[in-house]
């Protein structure tokens, strides 16, 4: 329609690759040639398990991370599907969810990008789950298309930073 061939995204797509890999070829030179030389220990694999608190809450981001990349496969996976066959969306409004989902995780994680500095990690993770599990909860039993649509986002926010969070 808009007189553009298929072959020019990839020329698009190309040329960011290409802006990519000479950006990082200019910061590595740069901090080869600022960098002071000094060598750094390493610490051991054992002294990192030693300690039984860390262990514990390595133990409990290994988990929720299991948790979190299995409910949000599922949601991106089977939302589409419930909500065609068991709320009788059609084929267009099904995608729309699925689309609304990922746009407001998106959404959801440059806004936590910007709040990060002002709300703690721990604080912004239990926001963010208990307003993913309580979207999710409600929006299971909504027959109404555009209540579907505003807590299918509620829950893309909630889902948004939660992966993030729990890597850094």
């Amino acid at each position: 329609k808009a007189g553009l061939s298929w072959r020019f995204s990839y020329y698009v797509i190309i040329f960011i690759i290409a802006v990519n890999i000479a950006l990082y070829f200019l910061l590595l030179a740069r901090r080869k040639s600022g960098a002071a030389i000094f060598k750094e220990e390493k610490a051991s694999l054992k002294g990192i398990f030693i300690s039984r608190s860390s262990n514990l809450i390595l133990v409990f981001i290994f988990f929720a991370i299991i948790f979190y990349a299995t409910s949000e496969t599922v949601m991106a996976t089977w939302a589409p599907t419930f909500f065609r066959l068991e709320r009788g969306l059609d084929i267009r409004s099904a995608g729309f969810v699925l689309t609304l989902f990922w746009i407001f995780i998106i959404a959801g994680r440059v806004l936590a990008l910007i709040l990060s500095g002002r709300i703690t990690a721990t604080k912004l993770m239990a926001i963010l789950s208990a307003t993913a599990v309580a979207a999710v909860s409600i929006l299971i039993f909504m027959k109404s298309v555009y209540l579907i649509y505003v807590l299918i986002a509620v829950a893309g926010f909630g889902y948004s930073a939660l992966f993030p969070l729990l890597i850094s």
